[in-house]
Order: structure tokens, then C-alpha cells, then sequence
């Protein structure tokens, strides 16, 4: 019975995973203009969303620390009130 840690054994799964990934990246870089074409696209929305959200989340924060609740429980912002 063979060794499964003999070193022919490690040699030949090393040339199959090396073959495996050069037919892999063969693939991928013939279909690299196309999938940079998506990538870009995709980032660029991924970008768009993340700057509205930031945006909308410092507008939230910015109008709920501008409002003082009165002593009746409603919200007046801080340029109604005047100081005395």
C-alpha cells in the first residue's frame, strides 16, 4: 500500500492544482475586458449608494440635534428660541 504523504503523491496533486488554476485564469483573462467593464459599473453604484446614505444619515442626525423638546412636549428648533 502507498503512502498518501509520499513525495511522487504531493508532486502530482501540486501539477493538478497548478494545471487546474492556469486553465482557470486562462478563462478569466479571456473574459477580462467584460467583467472589468461590470466591475467598474458595479463599484461605481456600490459608491452612489454608500454617498446617499451618508449623506441621508448626516441629515437625520443633524435635524434630530436641532430640535428642543418644550416643557408641552413638542419640538421647536433651536433658531425659534431666542434667548431672553
Amino acid at each position: 500500500m502507498k503512502n498518501f504523504f509520499d513525495a511522487d503523491t504531493i508532486i502530482t496533486a501540486v501539477k493538478g492544482v497548478v494545471g487546474l488554476s492556469a486553465t482557470g485564469g486562462g478563462f478569466y483573462v479571456s473574459f477580462l475586458p467584460k467583467v472589468e467593464a461590470w466591475l467598474r459599473v458595479f463599484s461605481l453604484l456600490i459608491g452612489c449608494a454608500v454617498g446617499i446614505v451618508t449623506f441621508v444619515s448626516i441629515l437625520r442626525k443633524h435635524k434630530t440635534k436641532s430640535a428642543v423638546p418644550t416643557p408641552n412636549g413638542s419640538a421647536t428648533s433651536q433658531q425659534d428660541r431666542k434667548p431672553k
